[in-house]
């Protein structure tokens, strides 16, 4: 009977584990999409209308092009998608050349640490 109950609290043990590991790898999921973008040329399809300032001050999110989708740590911290076909899950941007037409304003940086929604 104690062998028993023993093996019953192991397995509750590995449930909750596994089901704290399947959060974990949802929201990581989640995240890894919001910062892996791609640009395309329909805006009737794209997820977001974009448009590129040049002025840090009108911009929504600064933006740091990270070189791996695995740098994506946070927000502002974008790699853009150069094979679309890999990457079908990323979000979809679509340039536009007006402020009054883009659901997002954003502002390149150099400098990874500005990278994020500004206040």
């Amino acid at each position: 009977m104690i062998y028993y109950i023993s093996l019953l609290k192991t397995f509750r043990i590995f449930t909750n584990m596994k089901i704290i590991l399947i959060i974990i790898i949802s929201i990581l999921s989640l995240t890894s999409r919001a910062q892996t973008v791609k640009w395309i040329k329909n805006p009737v399809i794209a997820d977001h209308q974009v448009f590129v300032t040049k002025n840090i001050k009108e911009a929504h999110l600064v933006v740091f092009k990270v070189d791996s989708p695995d740098r994506c740590l946070k927000a502002g911290l974008w790699y853009e998608v150069k094979n679309p076909q890999l990457f079908k899950s990323a979000t979809t941007l679509y340039k536009v050349n007006s402020v009054d037409k883009a659901d997002l304003i954003i502002y390149y940086t150099n400098n990874p640490k500005l990278a994020g929604y500004r206040k």
